[in-house]
């Protein structure tokens, strides 16, 4: 669950140049803030756009579900 969690942190700074300046930095308070990766993943789930994970594993974020990265 860790590596998953580490994952989305890199997603998420991959992400700065679609997300606008206040999205983001409210994205970021929210990780800091969620205990599970769970959580984490609904957050990410918001995010409207596809997102790729620094070319390992292509993510793409579910806007009205979740998709589990395995």
């Amino acid at each position: 669950m860790l590596r998953r969690a580490k994952l989305l942190q890199r997603c998420l700074s991959n992400v700065q140049e679609v997300l606008s300046d206040n999205v983001l930095t409210d994205m970021k308070n929210n990780v800091k803030k969620i205990k599970s990766t769970d959580d984490a993943l609904h957050t990410y789930s918001q995010i409207r756009s596809t997102t790729y994970c620094d070319g390992e594993r292509d993510m793409q974020v579910q806007f009205h579900g979740r998709r589990h990265i395995s």
